[in-house]
């Protein structure tokens, strides 16, 4: 007969051939190995397994939330990045420099565009939403970039986005993908003047093709509250 598993975290020293229930093991939707072999994982909160106990590094401004993407620095241990599990309007990352004993906060802007303070982007208005209110929406895989210890790279709603230096005060995200708008079409029409192509979306209004070979620079119509 199948033996019921238990839910938690299960640990293998042996490469896979035999697995252990993790006693007290906290939630974890995600989870990372540091260099040194530390296991950080995140769910309700951000857990780190070290010396045989649990630790609770969960950001204080974050204690009521559930937390998906993670990521810890394979250059520097204590570089570790948090993101809350939220596919709206003000998504927030933490990250922390001194093993996650102090966070720092980031924080999308609403759909008003209140409170984009620590962020700015140079990415496509669809994948940022209005004044840049989607950066951090569906955060689900954050990685840094090996070959340049302070690059990060960020797997969100519309796409994919990086920035350069996730030490900084103000983080500026860059989009990394050519051609890719994750939207929800309902209406395309070539008229007979004008732009050779007319789009009409979920979201984000529409856009309007001045050419078919070129990504559009703006939104037809943009965003004036969270469900136009």
């Amino acid at each position: 007969d199948a033996k019921e598993v238990e839910a938690g975290i299960y640990r293998s020293i042996d490469g896979g051939k035999t697995w252990q229930h993790m006693k007290d093991a906290p939630n974890a939707w995600n989870a990372t190995l540091d260099s040194k072999g530390v296991f950080h994982g995140v769910g309700k909160g951000v857990h780190r397994y070290r010396s045989g106990a649990w630790e609770d590094i969960t950001p204080a401004d974050g204690k009521d939330k559930n937390f998906f993407a993670l990521a810890v620095s394979p250059a520097n241990s204590n570089w570790i990045l948090a993101a809350h599990d939220h596919c709206g309007w003000g998504n927030s990352m933490f990250r922390s420099l001194d093993g996650g004993k102090t966070w720092r906060k980031y924080s999308d802007a609403d759909y008003l565009g209140r409170g984009q303070k620590t962020m700015t982007g140079d990415i496509q208005p669809w994948e940022g939403g209005n004044n840049g209110a989607h950066i951090l929406a569906c955060a689900s895989s954050l990685n840094f970039d090996r070959a340049n210890p302070k690059k990060v790279w960020l797997t969100h709603w519309p796409g994919i986005i990086s920035t350069d230096d996730i030490t900084a005060d103000t983080l500026h995200w860059r989009a990394s993908v050519k051609g890719h708008e994750e939207i929800c079409l309902f209406e395309v029409v070539s008229p007979p003047k004008g732009a050779p192509l007319i789009s009409g979306s979920m979201d984000i209004g529409g856009l309007r093709h001045a050419s078919l070979d070129k990504m559009p620079v703006s939104m037809m119509v943009g965003i004036k509250t969270p469900y136009n």
